[in-house]
């Protein structure tokens, strides 16, 4: 058994499967491009209700690469856990299982609509020597987006520019040690990868329908694991736009077409809002730290609505840093502010990389929500 196991939740993707199984039966060492060794990871496909030929193509995959081990199993989930949620946790859970009755090893997700770069895996192997869990980036398959119509590629690639900034922008505003920039703002289920021991004190994937990514990157945050957001760990995904599940990517691909075919704008979340909360996590991990300076306490007054008492008993309580900036957040009135159109959220982000400074916190601009 491999210590790193990476899983594909799957329901009747018979057109689609076989190319994402051959893109990991072909992996090369980042380095020297060279095939990587047997072993070094196998594959869980783990194929829910599926009601076409799903897993009769993944066994013959498995069949034709016999150098990375293929696991195909085929269930029905209960009716409450048959999603793409569920799948997903049941799968890594099976993985995880598996791993630790031999010590501890990686688990890894992508998607049976997913195609992943030569050097996923190799990639992955790299950033996970010094943290806890990489999220992958993820971009629509160069074919397919080639193919939207000029409308629907534009919205899509501002979408691209706006993540790369936002996770620019933020990590230069409260930088941490196994961030560097560039990085993304994406955590998402088809490119992840975590430590067993990471995943189990989480208490494993949310059981949730869909979104149960983001709400697995939260209960990251919220033991203080350390996650990579990597570029050079590269996915790509279909532009599909018949959505199975509400709020995934083909969800997001769907609202773009409407949008762009009725030419409405496209909204996000305010550049300023995403700029003001790292800049709450950069004050807070201060004052966690036993730094009471009166201006740092002022500030994040002004940005929270939290009086600086509270805030030094809410830093000195929390059981970790996670916990205390989720609990912040949750109650900070950045969450107010209005969506704004994503050409306006990337010229703000464009503005505060250029001044290098983010926009000051006020107590009178916070409760207002201006821009």
């Amino acid at each position: 058994m491999s210590r790193f196991t990476v899983v594909i939740p799957a329901k009747s993707e018979e057109e689609r499967i076989g190319a994402a199984l051959e893109a990991l039966a072909h992996q090369v060492d980042v380095a020297t491009g060279r095939a990587l060794a047997p072993g070094t990871f196998d594959v869980v496909v783990y194929c829910n209700d599926c009601d076409d030929d799903t897993a009769g193509i993944a066994r013959r995959v498995a069949a034709a690469s016999s150098h990375v081990a293929i696991d195909v199993v085929e269930t029905r989930l209960p009716r409450d856990a048959a999603h793409v949620g569920g799948a997903r946790k049941a799968a890594l859970d099976l993985a995880v299982a598996r791993i630790v009755e031999n010590g501890d090893g990686i688990v890894a997700s992508t998607d049976a609509d997913t195609v992943v770069s030569p050097t996923w895996i190799s990639a992955t192997l790299q950033e996970m020597a010094h943290v806890d869990a990489v999220a992958g980036f993820v971009v629509v398959k160069a074919s397919e987006r080639d193919a939207m119509l000029a409308p629907m590629r534009l919205l899509y690639d501002l979408e691209v520019t706006y993540r790369h900034l936002l996770g620019g922008v933020c990590t230069a505003i409260d930088p941490l040690p196994y961030e560097a920039v560039p990085q993304h703002d994406s955590f998402v289920g088809a490119s992840f990868a975590v430590t067993t021991r990471a995943y189990v004190a989480t208490g494993g994937l949310p059981p949730l329908s869909h979104l149960e990514d983001l709400a697995f990157c939260d209960a990251l945050v919220a033991i203080d694991a350390r996650v990579r957001h990597s570029f050079a760990v590269r996915a790509y995904t279909s532009a599909r736009t018949n959505a199975r599940v509400d709020g995934g990517f083909a969800s997001l691909l769907a609202s773009m077409t409407d949008l762009a075919a009725s030419k409405r704008d496209y909204l996000v979340r305010s550049a300023r809002a995403s700029i003001e909360d790292a800049r709450i996590r950069s004050l807070l991990r201060a004052v966690r730290a036993g730094n009471h300076d009166a201006e740092r306490l002022r500030s994040l007054e002004a940005l929270t609505g939290i009086g600086a008492s509270e805030i030094v008993r809410l830093a000195s309580g929390a059981r970790t840093f996670g916990t205390l900036w989720l609990h912040v957040r949750a109650r900070s009135p950045q969450s107010g502010y209005p969506d704004e159109p994503i050409q306006s959220a990337i010229g703000a982000l464009r503005r505060a990389a250029e001044d290098g400074m983010p926009f000051d916190p006020t107590r009178s601009s916070v409760a207002s929500g201006a821009g």
